[in-house]
């Protein structure tokens, strides 16, 4: 049985702004196939290897190649150039979530449905999730212990409300389960009924947040919350959106990185669809964060 209480015990919205979404998601609930959006300049984006190995090539070196061919870009190739710790395009076909760095590949559970992806020109599908039972389980993700930094990235497009809120990427622990409260961990997550973008870092129950403006359902949005060992950011199609402090430092936990849940696999389901999530042990700058999202849109 789950539980509504969420608690988030700090929460600054600063930088509120209009955030233009791209792929439309015309039948998402269902899980039906949709249209791929088509290009909005000449020439065609590189084509993605898919070959899950690790990309070596600098941030610049990507955007040299990205920015190549009349301005077709590879966004794939703009996210292993910033050396992600993992990096999951949910194109999957089988029950396993391939990591693009050949790492720390997931594993599905529940059922799994595809649309359209997030990228223009790029043929790669979203995972689509239905809200109750399913999500990615990933072992061996980082707890970012103590006040280390990161970023978590996902383009996410929400689908009706489910009564609870929706977690794109969760790494958290609660005593009881889904009836509880999380006591350790780390969340970026959509809240109910409204979509509103949040982010905590939470030790021994106590909560430190962020929250941003609401992510409208039906398309796809560029989702990106960095944090610098003090401070969480948070970007919303490229644009910085909102912050806040953060100091408390974080344990170790056991439970499993979540896509689309979590404390564990428990709480938190995500109802919609989810396209390429990425975690980095670094904070990405806001240059950065604008490069995929220029990347993924061609603009």
């Amino acid at each position: 049985m789950r539980c509504a209480s969420w608690v988030v015990a700090t929460l600054v919205v600063t930088g509120l702004v209009a955030c233009s979404l791209t792929t439309s998601l015309d039948g998402l609930s269902n899980g039906e196939e949709i249209a791929t959006p088509t290009r909005s300049e000449g020439g065609s984006p590189d084509a993605p290897s898919n070959d899950g190995a690790a990309d070596a090539r600098t941030s610049a070196d990507a955007d040299a190649d990205a920015d190549a061919d009349g301005g077709a870009r590879s966004y794939r190739a703009l996210v292993l150039g910033d050396a992600p710790f993992a990096y999951y395009r949910l194109g999957d076909t089988g029950t396993v979530a391939k990591d693009e760095t050949g790492a720390h590949d997931g594993t599905y559970i529940g059922p799994l449905k595809h649309v359209a992806g997030a990228i223009v020109g790029d043929t790669d599908t979203a995972a689509s999730f239905d809200g109750t039972t399913s999500y990615i389980a990933v072992g061996g993700a980082p707890d970012f212990e103590e006040n280390a930094p990161f970023t978590l990235e996902a383009w996410v497009a929400p689908a009706g409300a489910t009564g609870f809120p929706m977690c794109p990427i969760s790494k958290t622990y609660a005593p009881m389960g889904a009836s509880g409260v999380v006591a350790e961990g780390y969340s970026v997550y959509l809240g109910n009924p409204n979509h509103d973008l949040r982010a905590i870092r939470v030790r021994n129950s106590a909560t430190e947040g962020l929250a941003a403006p609401n992510i409208p359902e039906g398309a796809f949005a560029h989702v990106v919350v960095t944090f610098d060992g003090a401070q969480f950011l948070a970007y919303v199609n490229g644009e910085q959106v909102g912050t806040a402090p953060s100091t408390q430092a974080l344990v170790k936990t056991t439970v499993p990185l979540t896509i689309g849940a979590a404390r564990g696999g428990l709480y938190c389901y995500f109802h919609g669809a989810l396209d390429e999530v990425a975690l980095y042990t670094t904070s990405l700058s806001a240059a950065r964060v604008a490069a995929h999202y220029k990347a993924a849109t061609n603009l």
